[in-house]
């Protein structure tokens, strides 16, 4: 799993590079659309590292959740967004 941060809409986001690198997962887009709340761990790199296993289980999660289309608006394609 590649964690990366990028941007979009103007706003820093974590993501998961899945397919090969050719498509971002939007991590705080899918726990939203699935939990119906943010999990602050997810706002930047530092903080889901700092959240140790807890915050990377709920991740993995998330990336198949979205992986098996249940959140299709948190796949984005790698070029349309600025990777930081």
């Amino acid at each position: 799993m590649e964690l990366v941060s990028f941007d979009a809409d103007g706003k820093a986001r974590v993501g998961v590079l899945v397919r090969d690198g050719t498509f971002v997962v939007d991590v705080q887009a899918a726990e939203v659309a699935i939990n119906r709340r943010p999990y602050k761990p997810f706002r930047s790199l530092q903080s889901l590292k700092d959240d140790g296993e807890t915050g990377m289980a709920r991740l993995r999660d998330i990336v198949d959740k979205v992986e098996a289309g249940q959140v299709p608006d948190a796949l984005m394609p790698v070029d349309q967004v600025n990777l930081v």
